[in-house]
């Protein structure tokens, strides 16, 4: 039996409302389609591959607080940044965060 092979594309994508650039990680699965969600709110920043290529790693604000301007959006947004690591198909998702703590990039 032959497994299907899929594909991990990192893109940069324009965040439609505020005209700038974000990254963007895609899994491709050939003969599958489907719509990327562009409206989700939370950041995904530089996203890299594990030497091993095993693993992308990336830092994110998902799931903290807005604590910013009156905007509501915007590059100041006050953000606690986690790293997260997972494998190219989305499987063995792993975080490294800290309360009130901004973790960096990877």
């Amino acid at each position: 039996m032959a497994s299907q092979m899929s594909i991990a594309l990192l893109s940069m994508a324009p965040v439609l409302l505020e005209r700038s650039w974000s990254p963007w990680i895609y899994l491709l699965v050939p003969g599958i389609s489907g719509a990327a969600n562009e409206a989700d709110p939370n950041g995904y920043f530089k996203p890299i591959w594990s030497p091993d290529r095993l693993w992308v790693v990336f830092t994110s604000d998902r799931n903290t607080p807005w604590r910013g301007h009156s905007a509501g959006a915007g590059w100041e947004h006050m953000k606690e940044l986690s790293i997260y690591a997972c494998r190219p198909n989305g499987s063995d998702f792993l975080v490294s965060s800290r309360t009130n703590y901004t973790q960096g990039s990877p």
